[in-house]
């Protein structure tokens, strides 16, 4: 993973990406976990995420991710916002 890594960090730099999380350590309360790593991003918006996901230069790294991966699920989520108090 640290050759995927040493790829797409400056990718990620690059674009203001927050990485909030990237560890091979999670302590699993409920449910299975069958991941061998996991990592939260913070992108600008959803349109951001999907661009940089679909762009050329991530592209060319992708296969690093899935060659290095037991488990390659990868999914996209809108930003929460505390609904206002009525």
């Amino acid at each position: 993973m640290a050759t995927y890594g040493q790829a797409v960090i400056p990718q990620l730099m690059q674009q203001g990406v927050k990485i909030l999380v990237a560890s091979p350590v999670a302590s699993t309360y409920e449910g299975e976990w069958q991941g061998n790593f996991t990592v939260v991003l913070e992108f600008e918006s959803m349109e951001k995420a999907t661009g940089f996901f679909n762009s050329e230069a991530y592209l060319k790294v992708r296969p690093l991710r899935h060659a290095n991966s037991t488990l390659n699920n990868l999914v996209f989520a809108p930003g929460f916002e505390v609904p206002k108090a009525n």
